[in-house]
Parts: structure tokens; C-alpha cells; sequence
């Protein structure tokens, strides 16, 4: 989430980066992407934009 203070970009990249053997993908999700904030929590308020992104991405890399 681009305005996620509990999770910024460069925490989350330090702890993919220890995955060292795994293919580690980042996708941001933004206000105008999700019709609200992009924080830690709102998303969750309605989740149905970032669960149809996340299935979709199970989708492309075959995980459904």
C-alpha cells in the first residue's frame, strides 16, 4: 500500500530481500487504484479491489 506507514517500501523490500532463492514480485497499490487511501488498514474496508488483484495474479502464475 503506497501510503502504508507501518509497511514502507523499504521495510517490506528488507524483508523480501532475505527470500534469496524466490522469484519475490512488488505490486503498489495507490489511492486511485483502490478509491481510497492506500494505507495499512482502509483497503480493508473494501477489499474487493485488492482480492480481485490478488486472484488475478494466482490466476497468471497458475497458484488456482
Amino acid at each position: 500500500m503506497q501510503d502504508d506507514v507501518f509497511a514502507p517500501r523499504d521495510a517490506v523490500h528488507a524483508v523480501s530481500d532475505k527470500f534469496i532463492q524466490a522469484e519475490v514480485e512488488h505490486r503498489v497499490f495507490n489511492a486511485q487504484v483502490l478509491g481510497d487511501k492506500a494505507d495499512h488498514f482502509r483497503w480493508a474496508r473494501s477489499p474487493s479491489t485488492v482480492a480481485a488483484k490478488v486472484a488475478a495474479w494466482c490466476r497468471e502464475v497458475n497458484v488456482v
